[in-house]
C-alpha cells in the first residue's frame, strides 16, 4: 500500500486507466468502462483544488464553473509525502 500525508485536505484517485485512454480529445467514441484498454499500472493522481464541472448549463462546451466553485489564479503551495505501507 501506499500513504499519502498532506498539509492541507486534498483530493485523491487511483485509477487502473492511463489519462490519454480516458480524454479522446473533441471525437469522443462515448464508451463505457469495459471498453477502456486498462493500464499496467495504477495511477495515483493528488490534487490540492478543483474546479466545479460546469456551470449552469453543464453540457454546453463554453460551459464553466460557478464562481464559488472556481479554482482562482495566483500562487499555490501544497506539501505532501508519499510513504510505503508494511
Amino acid at each position: 500500500g501506499l500513504r499519502v500525508m498532506a498539509d492541507k485536505p486534498f483530493y485523491a484517485s487511483a485509477l487502473h486507466y492511463d489519462i490519454e485512454t480516458l480524454d479522446e480529445g473533441t471525437e469522443k467514441a462515448q464508451r463505457h468502462s469495459p471498453e477502456v484498454k486498462k493500464s499496467a499500472f495504477t495511477n495515483l493522481f493528488i490534487d490540492f483544488e478543483h474546479a466545479g464541472v460546469g456551470g449552469v448549463n453543464s453540457w454546453d462546451m463554453d460551459a464553466i464553473a460557478l464562481p464559488q466553485y472556481r479554482v482562482n489564479y495566483g500562487d499555490k503551495t501544497f506539501n505532501f509525502t508519499l510513504s510505503p505501507l508494511r
